[in-house]
């Protein structure tokens, strides 16, 4: 009798420790069970913790190799114009993207979020009633919370002209600009555009806060930040 408690408590210790595993999953682990984002401006907090990719679910190409793991939202956008999607407050190198299409089968790839320094921008322009499903992706060892939001706030921009001491604009030239962190005590990169014919940059989607921006050319040194 006393062999047979013994089993029957193990028993039970795995059943639980089981339960535990599966309770761990997000509840929007998978694409059929997203969390809804209702309104504009939108959000919600999320956790990519112990999240799974789903048999046959698409990447961005620049995802292919590397996500493990990815939750998913759906937002019908009430609007027509520009948003922005953003990844905020994680503890990882956090990766986003917007799909269209309702099947995990017929997703297409509307926008890819740039990432920078941990916290990842998407935009693009939305149609009223229109369907948006967003994916943020997670890595073998890089998983948290975050913050998520789909707002209207993509006007944040620092623009410029880049030119030689002699007044000539400088074509192709890349202009990257840095936020100051005042937790981590140093300038951490958060955009970049390549200068145009007529020597001018545009670095959109910025969140508020103090900048340098630091500009070069392959073929140049680097000037100094300003």
């Amino acid at each position: 009798m006393i062999a047979l408690r013994n089993w029957i408590g193990l028993g039970a210790l795995l059943v639980a420790a089981l339960g535990q595993t599966a309770s761990a999953l997000p509840s929007n682990d998978s694409f059929s069970t997203p969390t809804i984002l209702a309104g504009f401006p939108a959000g919600a907090q999320g956790s990519n913790v112990e999240a799974t990719l789903e048999p046959g679910e698409p990447l961005p190409p620049d995802m292919t190799n590397s996500a493990q793991a990815s939750v998913w939202y759906r937002w019908t956008s009430p609007t027509t114009g520009a948003v922005q999607v953003d990844v905020f407050d994680n503890d990882f190198s956090v990766r986003l993207a917007v799909w269209t299409n309702g099947t995990l089968a017929t997703l297409g790839l509307l926008q890819e979020g740039d990432n920078f320094s941990g916290e990842c921008a998407a935009r693009f322009s939305a149609k009223s009633g229109t369907t948006y499903r967003i994916a943020v992706y997670g890595y073998l060892e890089n998983r948290s919370a975050f913050q998520l939001r789909v707002t209207n706030d993509v006007t944040s921009s620092i623009a410029g002209t880049i030119t030689t001491t002699n007044g000539i604009k400088i074509a192709s030239a890349l202009a990257e600009a840095f936020r100051w962190n005042a937790t981590e005590e140093e300038w951490s990169r958060r955009g970049e555009d390549f200068t145009g014919l007529d020597g001018r940059f545009l670095i959109e989607g910025l969140p508020p806060g103090t900048y340098r921006v630091r500009y070069g050319k392959h073929s140049l040194n680097f000037l100094p930040e300003t």
